[in-house]
């Protein structure tokens, strides 16, 4: 299978619409509208934007819609019992807790008092129980695109050895387990696996998903950065057999800067300038020349986290200004875009859906 560089756009406004079609067929049959109700604790700056673009994107396909922004210093108590409430309300049918909450909350009791019903993030227990037995339940967006992907490009999964790289609770084991449905042999490779390359040579799905996101922390570990985002994956498109499959995300951080200043799109040259712009691009390049390799050029990725990531970019920017009262500004002629996580799950789906 040759790469494919994907219309993130055109995708996103086909699965818009199709979702618009769903929820006026449920407003016709129930009389009334699903609902959704964000929880905010705080001001912080990047989670505000978040709850923004979900309020929009409901109203864009037709779904009701809640923002509850609650002071920073709101107890523990006070938020679960809105929980409660939101847990008891008709209108509402999924919930979702904008990460991350301040440090004197619990992050894992607020997560597991949401209903299992309205965990829309699939962060509660039961949630992921479910998964783990194969039962209908809410599924982490990323690991479900990753296995609508593959059904898209009628990838073969059953009997086969599968590989994944991570083991976090968000992508690395929810991923393992879908592929185990899928009938496949999986292993999991992390930090302190041994004999990483005897693994993968037994692989038939490579998705490398291990590497240091974001310009800060790549530039606080260089060698970290030529290392992971890099090297390794130079290793893997060595090591990797014609037959094998490789998924590789990389970034849309490797457009950079156009020669004639204009705004660069899809369709413009790679030129990264950050560190790791560069090392995601180089192993795109390595990735583009060998057989059986797709890869994803994904915006800037948004939405919940189990944790707060002060290493990515707009994250670092609000730290820095909270506690050093100075923010130094570069690339200011830059333009960024995001993309939520659920777009991107989408749009795997949709790849899936559509395959020639």
């Amino acid at each position: 299978m040759s790469e494919k560089l994907i219309d993130g756009k055109l995708v996103s406004e086909k699965i818009r619409n199709e979702i618009k079609e769903k929820v006026l067929t449920l407003k016709q049959k129930y009389h009334g509208e699903p609902g959704l109700a964000a929880v905010l604790v705080g001001d912080d700056g990047p989670s505000q934007i978040y709850v923004r673009n979900k309020r929009k994107a409901c109203e864009k396909v037709g779904i009701y819609s809640e923002e509850h922004k609650l002071k920073a210093e709101t107890s523990e108590k006070e938020l679960l019992e809105l929980i409660d409430k939101l847990n008891n309300d008709k209108k509402i049918n999924g919930i979702l807790i904008q990460l991350p909450l301040p440090s004197h909350i619990n992050e894992s009791l607020i997560l597991n008092s949401v209903s299992s019903d309205k965990d829309v993030d699939g962060f509660h227990p039961i949630n992921a129980g479910n998964l783990f037995e194969g039962k209908p339940s809410f599924i982490a967006c990323t690991p479900h695109g990753i296995l609508k992907m593959l059904e898209h490009y009628n990838v073969e999964i059953e009997g086969k050895n599968a590989v994944v790289l991570g083991r976090s609770n968000i992508v690395g084991k929810p991923a393992a387990i879908l592929l185990l449905q899928k009938n496949a042999t999986v292993t999991i490779c992390h930090s302190r696996t041994q004999n990483l390359e005897g693994i993968l040579k037994k692989a038939d799905i490579i998705i490398p998903l291990a590497a240091l996101v974001g310009f800060p922390l790549c530039d606080k570990d260089v060698r970290g950065a030529h290392e992971i985002n890099h090297e390794v994956n130079a290793w893997i498109a060595k090591n990797k057999s014609v037959d094998q499959l490789v998924i590789y995300p990389c970034t849309n951080s490797g457009y950079g800067t156009s020669a004639d200043g204009s705004v660069v799109t899809e369709k413009s040259p790679l030129n990264p300038v950050s560190l790791y712009g560069k090392t995601k691009v180089d192993a795109e390049t390595i990735f583009r020349e060998t057989d059986n390799c797709a890869t994803f050029r994904l915006a800037t990725v948004c939405g919940p986290s189990s944790r707060m990531r002060t290493d990515l970019l707009v994250n670092n920017f609000v730290l820095k200004a909270m506690r050093e009262k100075v923010l130094v500004l570069y690339e200011c002629e830059f333009m960024r875009n995001y993309v939520h996580i659920h777009d991107v799950c989408r749009s795997f789906k949709f790849l899936i859906d559509n395959s020639t």
